[in-house]
């Protein structure tokens, strides 16, 4: 679908922890299922003296606990995985999708052997204490081919399903808030510049169309996205911003605002080389040097040429 949104891969922390919690019991009581039957982890004995006390002791303290713990780490690791590949948006398509899921592929098979030692020591560490003997640890514990198939099947259900709940709530976040009319823009300029931007408003976790956001401000190292009747928090230094938003949509006026030019109404001579920027909404006034507003005058132009611009400037000549 031509000028179709792209959905933005944010890999956020999911405020529910119930969530995380469900899925990750579902992982473990697959690992145990698929350990049990292939004999490994003597704890698991239990069940043959039908033992259900000890067996659920076993699941939700020696194997839940730590299980949590990789998924987690995952989570971490998922992050830093897409900012190395630069994977910030992905066409809203099947084709886009399962190159999504492909390129994931391999960050989830490598977190299997990165994560199963460190979580099967500790867990070594909490149920054999304090009688440590290597023949327990190995192959007990050690991670081998056998233990990496039996973890193979429940990461790839755990990770996949935070990857793809990740992606779903991105899509019906950007769904359920559509953008302002934008500016002209060619889908390459949706390609190279970011159309959305994480955010937090009273604590919780949004994706903002960047084109809703009115101007983006700094207050004592705190950055801000003012958009109509809502202030929200992100995380993002206006220098990131400013390299990262479309130019001809977004304009650095001073060292602390960037305005979203939709919504620049004027800007007049104040006094000493000072300008005066005036919104359309005409409740926010921030003030920008002549050198900036040459700047400014040029990129307005070069908009004129394809749509009439709303805003003047009253300067002396």
């Amino acid at each position: 679908m031509k000028n179709a949104p792209l959905i933005p891969i944010t890999l956020r922390i999911p405020s529910n922890w119930g969530v995380i919690f469900t899925v990750t019991l579902i992982g473990v009581l697959l690992v145990s299922w698929l350990i049990l039957d292939q004999g490994q982890f003597y704890e698991f004995s239990a069940l043959g003296r039908n033992d259900a006390k000890y067996f659920l002791k076993t699941i939700l303290i020696y194997f839940f606990l730590f299980e949590f713990i990789s998924i987690l780490l995952f989570m971490w690791v998922a992050r830093y995985y897409a900012k190395l590949l630069k994977i910030k948006h992905i066409p809203n398509t099947i084709k886009g999708i399962l190159l999504y899921e492909l390129t994931f592929l391999p960050c989830i098979l490598g977190s299997i052997v990165l994560f199963a030692p460190i979580t099967n020591g500790l867990r070594y560490l909490v149920v054999a204490y304090p009688d440590y003997d290597w023949n327990t640890y190995f192959p007990h514990y050690f991670l081998q081919s056998k233990m990496y198939i039996s973890y193979l099947l429940p990461s790839l259900v755990l990770e996949y399903t935070y990857l793809n709940t990740n992606l779903f709530l991105s899509y019906t976040e950007l769904e359920a808030k559509p953008s302002l009319p934008p500016l002209p823009t060619t889908e390459e300029d949706t390609l190279i510049y970011a159309n959305t931007i994480e955010a937090w408003y009273n604590q919780r976790h949004t994706i903002l169309p960047v084109l809703d956001v009115i101007y983006f401000e700094v207050q004592h190292k705190t950055y801000f996205a003012y958009t109509k009747g809502r202030t929200f928090h992100i995380r993002k230094k206006l220098a990131e911003l400013e390299a990262e938003l479309n130019p001809q949509h977004f304009f650095r006026i001073n060292r602390s605002i960037i305005l979203n030019l939709h919504f620049l109404k004027s800007f007049t001579y104040w006094e000493n080389d000072k300008y005066k920027v005036r919104l359309k909404d005409d409740k926010a006034e921030f003030i920008m040097q002549r050198t900036r507003v040459k700047v400014l005058k040029k990129i307005l132009a070069q908009k004129d040429e394809t749509s009439p611009h709303e805003a003047s400037s009253n300067s002396p000549k």
